[in-house]
């Protein structure tokens, strides 16, 4: 029953991404056409590696880098989450069955230090923006429902291995869950 439940809020969820992402695409359709040529497809692809992926403008801020690493950071626990999502439809599901042991239990040990790291920057900019104040950026609305959003996601990832482990001390006394090692 739960996977049923739990597959209904995930079509409910998608359909909401789907509705929003097709207000955008109608919205960006009322633009003037574009008459140039897409030519240069190596520069076009090359800038987004270096400026979306690489985070190139980010960094070019001394005082900014925590954001990019809160990108990367976030890049990687998509992944974990992933995982999370589809083993809630489907309760055997690990990407042990498509990595392997070894890769698996590295992306796992990633996944935990990259989660610890996204909350401690995560509590380092609550403190940026309410204790220093920098000129330029304030604490709004906005900003707490996102570091809130991402501080619940790391949360939620430690509870859900630290739940998972005590389930399987539970059910099999003297095992270890195999699937963290922080």
């Amino acid at each position: 029953m739960k996977p049923i439940i739990f597959g209904i809020l995930v079509l409910i969820s998608f359909s909401i991404f789907i509705w929003t992402m097709n207000r955008f695409v109608r919205f960006m359709l009322k633009g003037r056409a574009f008459d140039g040529e897409l030519t240069e497809w190596g520069a076009r692809v090359g800038d987004v590696l270096v400026y979306f992926f690489g985070q190139k403008s980010v960094i070019r801020e001394p005082s900014s880098y925590h954001h990019a690493l809160i990108f990367w950071g976030f890049c990687i626990i998509a992944g974990g989450t992933g995982e999370l999502m589809v083993k809630g439809l489907w309760h055997d599901f690990s990407y042990e069955m498509i990595l392997g042991g070894t890769l698996n239990g590295v992306f796992k040990f990633v996944l935990d230090a990259t989660n610890l790291v996204v909350l401690c920057i995560m509590m380092y900019s609550y403190f940026r923006r309410l204790v220093l104040k920098p000129r330029l950026i304030p604490m709004s609305g906005d900003a707490a429902l996102i570091l809130g959003m991402i501080s619940v996601l790391c949360i939620t990832h430690f509870l859900h291995n630290g739940f998972e482990m005590a389930h399987a001390e539970i059910t099999a006394p003297g095992t270890i869950a195999s699937h963290s090692y922080m």
